[in-house]
């Protein structure tokens, strides 16, 4: 299933739900997609995110970046710290302090270093070759451009900008 931000010509933003980036491709050509709001059959996809789904992984490896953030926050476990950070993040954007933005960065970084593969500037080409099923799939970190980042969207290939250095211990 493919879930796509969308947008009317008036710029009213919902979202769809389709089999198949084909089945959106259809839908749009056909002018059965429409908005919700205006009925409007001039539909465009915008940037989004998948889901990132937590695990109990990051509390296997000490992080001395997640440390510092929970050291200054007096909270014991640095994942739940992270996750009860962005929920409240979500919910009232203006308590977004710089030790809860460390604390969730830290812990995110320890994460994607942990669980993936560094395939540096091959990270375009090797996304593609799993999404082809042509090598294993494996969870990989790397570069792209943003103008190819969006291409493997459109494409019904999963990918995440990540807005921090992985690599770095910095909190920044």
């Amino acid at each position: 299933m493919r879930v796509y931000n969308l947008a009317c010509a008036k710029s009213h933003t919902f979202e769809g739900w389709f089999s198949s980036e084909s089945d959106f491709l259809s839908q749009q050509t056909r002018g059965v997609l429409t908005c919700p709001m205006c009925d409007s059959p001039h539909i465009e996809k915008r940037l989004h995110a998948p889901a990132v789904v937590r695990r109990n992984v990051m509390r296997d490896t000490p992080n001395p970046s997640a440390e510092r953030a929970v050291a200054k926050t007096g909270v014991s476990d640095p994942s739940d710290l992270a996750i009860s950070q962005m929920r409240a993040i979500v919910d009232n954007p203006a308590i977004a302090s710089d030790d809860k933005l460390d604390a969730v960065r830290a812990v995110m970084r320890q994460h994607i270093r942990k669980t993936t593969d560094d395939v540096g500037d091959a990270f375009v080409s090797q996304v593609r070759a799993m999404h082809r099923e042509e090598i294993p799939q494996r969870s990989v970190r790397g570069r792209a451009s943003a103008a190819d980042a969006i291409e493997l969207i459109e494409e019904g290939i999963g990918v995440l900008p990540i807005p921090f250095n992985v690599d770095s211990n910095d909190l920044h």
